[in-house]
């Protein structure tokens, strides 16, 4: 029995390898979108001149495409964190190692907040109505996760006391 819940843990492999999958496929999508947004900035600007619309448009593109790439940054830290917390180590950079779910947690919470921010800056750019209310609850979000982040214990630091 001990046997088989100690393998247990390589059921994460599944979560690990599809969250990479999914990166790789929202990469690709990005690199396309990337492409198509230089094609028709190029085109535009032969035809329209380089007017503050067609750089404004852009602008527009190259921020969803921001996005999409921070989502998937987010997508694979996730699945990073998986795969070293429940298998075995990976040879990453250190701001990316992660030694456990605090250290998870944390990078997580970074990605999320700067994917947040873009979506608010997309929405300012975008000039959508009703943009003091949902700049508020943007910033109400990222100031809870500051809070989470900052004031929550964590068993890292309970073993440190």
């Amino acid at each position: 029995m001990r046997r088989l819940l100690s393998s247990s843990k390589y059921i994460m492999i599944l979560p690990a390898l599809s969250n990479v999958m999914a990166v790789l496929v929202l990469m690709i999508y990005s690199t396309i979108q990337t492409f198509v947004a230089v094609i028709g900035l190029l085109q535009r600007s032969f035809t329209d001149g380089l007017s503050k619309s067609v750089v404004f448009d852009a602008a527009i593109n190259f921020l969803e495409i921001a996005d999409i790439v921070l989502l998937a940054t987010v997508i694979l830290v996730i699945g990073l964190g998986l795969y070293e917390l429940f298998i075995s180590q990976l040879n990453l950079p250190g701001w990316l190692l992660i030694r456990n779910l605090d250290d998870l947690k944390d990078k997580l919470i970074s990605t999320v907040v700067a994917v947040i921010s873009i979506l608010f800056l997309g929405a300012v750019v975008n000039n959508i109505p009703n943009l003091l209310p949902f700049g508020a609850s943007v910033a109400l979000v990222i100031v809870a996760l500051a809070i989470f982040t900052n004031w929550v214990p964590s068993w890292k630091k309970k073993s440190q006391q």
